[in-house]
């Protein structure tokens, strides 16, 4: 059962990570969509997704970030105690209050995800759905709680049609590395025959074509009909290996 929360803190850098960027969207309105998630804590542990607690992340959110409105608004979790329809009806409130464009959940469960994506059509709302997606097939969780987009999800993410947010699209930098490393001190979750197979092949085009394997890994993902890559690049370098190649 989620703990009690207290607090306007998010967890994605302990916190700091909207305060970082909100000062450049200030100065830049308009340049970028905004995409957040909400439902952890700055120790990564769930929070209650009741009304107020969602509303007063959200409004924290705005400000943090510096912008009149939210374009895509994830919850970070599922609040499985609380029902579907209570979730939905957050959800679409904060459309209706001008905070957010877009909704959508990140990690849930199928059985949940058709629940909500049900709830959400009757209200004339489409909804999001976002889990980890790369060419890399990772044999552990990235995350606790971390899912991919499986058969099941893949079932309901038909049925309804959802748009897919993929995070970690880029398999952790493990195109653009040579070798085995470790990863945040622990065995590469991505380090497997059958990838290191895929990171040949995308070795061998990218060679062709005079490009990175890491960027045709990408591509491959940008191929897939309703799919936003979602990439957590460290370096301005990084960024511009990300930026879509026309040869592919």
């Amino acid at each position: 059962m989620p703990t009690p929360w207290t607090g306007h803190r998010h967890a994605n850098a302990g916190g700091r990570a909207e305060a970082a960027v909100g000062p450049w969207l200030r100065r830049n309105p308009g340049t970028l969509g905004v995409t957040t998630k909400i439902g952890h804590d700055t120790t990564g542990q769930d929070i209650p997704l009741s009304h107020e607690n969602v509303h007063d992340h959200v409004r924290a959110s705005l400000d943090n970030l510096g912008v009149e409105v939210i374009d895509l608004l994830l919850y970070h979790c599922d609040d499985p105690v609380r029902p579907v329809t209570e979730l939905a009806g957050t959800l679409v409130s904060l459309v209706e209050a001008g905070h957010v464009r877009r909704v959508g959940v990140s990690n849930w469960r199928a059985e949940h995800l058709t629940s909500l994506a049900h709830e959400l059509a009757e209200r004339g709302h489409a909804l999001v759905g976002s889990y980890q997606f790369s060419l890399a097939e990772r044999v552990q969780a990235l995350l606790e709680g971390s899912l991919r987009d499986d058969a099941t999800v893949l079932g309901v993410v038909h049925e309804h049609r959802l748009l897919r947010l993929g995070w970690s699209s880029q398999a952790r930098g493990f195109f653009a590395r040579a070798g085995t490393e470790q990863v945040n001190g622990r065995p590469d979750p991505y380090d497997t025959e059958d990838n290191r197979a895929r990171r040949r092949r995308c070795r061998e085009l990218a060679g062709q074509l005079g490009t990175r394997p890491e960027t045709v890994a990408l591509a491959w993902t940008l191929h897939h009909p309703g799919i936003w890559p979602s990439i957590s690049p460290r370096t301005t370098e990084q960024i511009d290996r990300s930026k879509p190649d026309a040869s592919l």
